[in-house]
């Protein structure tokens, strides 16, 4: 079995009777309890989702090829960004700008990725976020209610072994 940490965006479920979204990886739980593995989320600003998964590498390797989900190959909080490479640390940083992190802003608060912890990071991007909220005039799900506080961080690292 394997560990990886996600950034997974939220998905309309259009199906349900009233507006209902859920993290992209659950579309890959029966695949991950097929492996008698585990996930956990906790919900991050810019509808994305941090999600710790054990699977199996086959498992993990179908999921890193979804476009809504970014693949972090890092299995400990305390591990160096630096152990990715050039090319997975620069597809990390353009999700975390698209959620809404600007680059100066990351290393204003954990230094760059290069130096950083995967810890580090994934606490300062999960501190808080906003309530989501149904718009039935544009028939849209947006992130515009109250500021809450997210689950910590080691709690789903505990959770997910």
């Amino acid at each position: 079995m394997a560990i990886a940490y996600l950034l997974a965006e939220y998905k309309r479920l259009t199906t349900a009777r009233r507006p209902t979204r859920y993290c992209a990886v659950d579309d890959y739980t029966e695949l991950i309890r097929a492996d008698d593995g585990d996930w956990r989320e906790v919900e991050i600003p810019g509808n994305y989702a941090i999600v710790k998964v054990r699977a199996s590498v086959s498992t993990l390797t179908i999921i890193a090829a979804d476009p809504a989900i970014t693949y972090i190959p890092l299995a400990a909080l305390t591990t160096k960004l630096s152990n990715l490479t050039t090319a997975q640390r620069n597809k990390l940083l353009t999700r975390l700008n698209n959620i809404g992190f600007t680059n100066a802003q990351i290393v204003a608060n954990i230094g760059t990725l290069a130096t950083a912890t995967l810890g580090q990071l994934l606490k300062y991007i999960a501190r808080n976020f906003n309530l989501s909220e149904y718009d039935a005039a544009t028939d849209t799900i947006t992130q515009t209610g109250p500021a809450v506080e997210c689950i910590p961080i080691d709690l789903i690292d505990a959770l997910v072994q």
